[in-house]
């Protein structure tokens, strides 16, 4: 089987989930003849059992679609008649159109809840919601041969809320090298909850200094944020306005090449977000035997080993009672801990590459 996996960025030292594919491409290049295309590239390419990797150049929209077109049939000509697309509309619709006259599949993998992201007529922007987001997701699910997401909840997500065919949707895992993050947990002299992702609303940034609050009005704690984006500015901004900076530290960016030590070094994670398909933070916090908060939202409950970490998504109380247990009680993080390290195994990417490859087959 000839296979182009179709990945929208490539960085090394990105914070980005994007690091957990670089493994999983040299493993599914074992078992396929498999090449790689970039939609935007920070330095050089490096991929184990990858027979060719093609990065696209150009910055304007219609030459960025013009030129991912042209590689992808450049591609097909060569023989390659399947093409896996990580969330890029343009790998979607492009390779769509190609394997309309020339044959082939298409699978698209997307994970989230998109919708609630849509901007109404009657809010600010929202054409540019509708031609960058909506119409293009839309476009792509009703193009491609299959929709490939991670959970069951989600595939019945995608079915009700865009209409797409339960028989067109395959459920396939988000995986982790668990060669990559093992369990060695340090002890803290002061506990330790670690907060991991990207900087926005939409991971429940905005909920981190009123969980801290209440948390540190009954137990002493440390707060360690990482993470970039649009809302670290008004995170520091809070955090030194109820001068909390001595126990809630933020670190900005942190490759996730090197999150495993932060895992490590903490006694709870704490995933608060407003939107999630499939969060491989929680995959790295099982995996390292750091039991965790989250919010109930997509997928997480058909991938956590027990309900009693998972919350009503904005429940700030909620969050900081159950952080509060956690940092209250050895016993209590022991189970959950044990709990998560057997649940991981399931996600292990040794056993979720021949569920990919199955399901390439279709």
């Amino acid at each position: 089987m000839k296979v182009v996996y179709v990945l929208p960025k490539y960085d090394e030292g990105a914070g980005e989930h994007f690091f957990h594919i670089y493994k999983l491409l040299g493993e599914l290049g074992k078992k396929t003849q498999l090449s790689v295309l970039i939609e935007k590239s920070s330095g050089r390419p490096k991929f184990a059992n990858v027979q060719h990797t093609v990065s696209i150049n150009s910055t304007s929209i219609f030459a960025r679609f013009f030129e991912t077109f042209f590689k992808l049939l450049m591609l097909r000509v060569a023989g390659y008649d399947t093409f896996y697309v990580h969330y890029s509309f343009f790998g979607a619709v492009t390779a769509s159109i190609i394997t309309r006259f020339t044959g082939g599949k298409v699978f698209y993998w997307n994970c989230g809840l998109p919708h609630l992201y849509f901007r109404h007529f009657w809010e600010s922007g929202w054409l540019k919601s509708k031609f960058n987001d909506d119409w293009p997701l839309r476009v792509s699910l009703k193009m491609v041969d299959f929709l490939v997401t991670g959970t069951e909840r989600m595939k019945k997500y995608y079915h009700l809320e865009f209409g797409v065919p339960l028989k067109k949707i395959l459920v396939v895992p988000n995986e982790i090298d668990l060669e990559r993050f093992k369990a060695k947990h340090q002890k803290n002299k002061v506990p330790q909850v670690l907060f991991v992702h990207r900087m926005s609303e939409r991971k429940g940034a905005h909920y981190l200094v009123p969980i801290a609050e209440r948390v540190l009005k009954r137990v002493k704690a440390n707060f360690v944020l990482a993470g970039d984006g649009p809302y670290l500015p008004k995170l520091q901004s809070d955090i030194k306005r109820k001068k909390l900076g001595k126990y809630v530290k933020t670190l900005g960016s942190v490759p996730n090449k090197e999150v495993m030590k932060m895992y490590s070094q903490s006694d709870v994670f704490l995933m608060p977000s407003d939107e999630e398909g499939f969060p491989r933070v929680l995959l790295e916090a099982m995996a390292t035997g750091t039991p965790f908060v989250a919010s109930d939202v997509g997928g997480v409950r058909d991938i956590v080993p027990s309900q009693d970490c998972v919350v009503e998504k904005g429940d700030i109380d909620a969050f900081a009672g159950k952080i509060v247990e956690l940092l209250s009680n050895d016993k209590l993080r022991t189970k959950l801990s044990k709990a998560g390290l057997k649940q991981v195994k399931k996600y292990d990417l040794k056993k979720v590459v021949p569920l990919l490859v199955r399901a390439l087959k279709q």
